[in-house]
C-alpha cells in the first residue's frame, strides 16, 4: 500500500509461492535449503528450524518447515517442501521495504533451485485485516452491508417463527473476481474472529495467479508483484473511502 493510515486495520502482508517437483528433484531438497539460506543470510542472519522440520520433508508438502528472520524483526522468510513465504508481521511499508524483500528474496529463491525441475503452481500476495466490530450491537451481514457495501441476505421465512436467529455467530465469506491484468484473480475473505482479544471482523485481501495464470518467474516476477499490489491497493482503497477511511485515518503518502 502506497498510504500510510495512522490505525492501519493491518495484522500481516504474505507473499506466497507453491511449487512442485518434477521426477528426482525431492533428493535435492536439503541441497536446495542450505544454498538458499546462504543466499538470503545478509538480510536473514537467524535460522530456525520449525517443529515441522522434524518430519521428512516428502511426507509435509507445501508445509514450513524452516524460517529465517533478522533478530526476531519482520518480514521473516519461511520455506519447505514446495512453499516459500515473505511474511511481514510488524511496521508495514511497501516502497523500499516488503517489495524489496519480495523481489530480492524470490531471486535468491531462483538462484538457489534447479528451475528446470520445478513447476510453479501458485503466486499470492494477501494481506489479513482485523477491524474491531462490536458484534452485540451489529450483526456480520449488516456490517457488511454498511460498511463494505456487500449485501447478503436470507430469506425472511426462515426467521418469522423466531426459532431460528438472523444474527450468525460463525460467519465465513469467500469471493474470487477474474482479473486481466496481470493473470489471476483478486479475493475477499471475510470471518469472525478476535484483535487483541475483542471482536473483530478479519477481512483478507488477496491476488492470485494459479495453473494457466502462472507466469515466468525467472522472467516476470517483478512486474507481477508490481502490478498485483497495484490491484489490491486500488481495490483496498475503492472499499474504504465511503465510511472507513475515517477509521483508519488516513493521513500521508510515503
Amino acid at each position: 500500500m502506497n498510504k500510510n493510515l495512522i490505525n492501519k486495520p493491518l495484522v500481516e502482508a504474505v507473499l506466497g509461492l507453491k511449487w512442485t517437483s518434477t521426477e528426482g528433484a525431492g533428493n535435492e531438497y536439503n541441497f536446495f535449503v542450505g544454498k538458499f539460506y546462504e543466499k538470503i543470510k545478509h538480510n536473514f542472519p537467524n535460522h530456525v528450524g520449525l517443529p515441522s522440520s522434524q518430519i521428512p520433508s516428502e511426507q509435509l508438502p507445501f508445509v514450513p518447515q524452516y524460517q529465517f528472520n533478522r533478530d526476531h524483526h519482520s518480514p521473516i522468510v519461511q520455506i519447505g517442501n514446495g512453499i516459500l513465504t515473505i511474511n511481514e508481521l510488524q511496521s508495514y511499508t511497501w516502497n523500499n521495504h516488503f517489495e524489496k524483500y519480495c523481489n530480492e528474496t524470490i531471486a535468491n529463491f531462483i538462484a538457489s533451485i534447479n528451475i528446470n525441475n520445478i513447476s510453479i503452481e501458485e503466486i499470492k500476495l494477501s494481506y489479513i485485516n482485523a477491524i474491531e466490530v462490536d458484534f452485540s450491537k451489529i450483526s456480520p451481514l449488516d456490517y457488511l452491508k454498511e460498511y463494505f457495501g456487500f449485501e447478503i441476505s436470507l430469506p425472511n421465512i426462515l426467521f418469522e417463527d423466531g426459532n431460528i436467529s438472523a444474527d450468525p455467530y460463525n460467519f465465513h465469506l469467500n469471493i474470487l473476481l477474474p482479473v486481466q491484468n496481470p493473470k489471476g484473480a483478486l479475493g475477499y475473505s471475510f470471518r469472525r474472529g478476535r484483535k487483541d482479544g475483542k471482536d473483530a471482523l478479519i477481512w483478507e485481501i488477496l491476488f492470485i495467479s494459479a495453473d494457466k495464470d502462472v507466469i515466468n518467474i525467472s522472467q516476470n516476477f517483478n512486474m507481477w508483484l508490481h502490478d498485483a499490489h497495484e490491484v489490491i491497493e486500488k481495490s483496498f482503497f475503492g472499499i474504504i473511502e465511503k465510511k472507513l477511511i475515517n477509521q483508519f485515518n488516513n493521513v500521508q503518502q510515503y
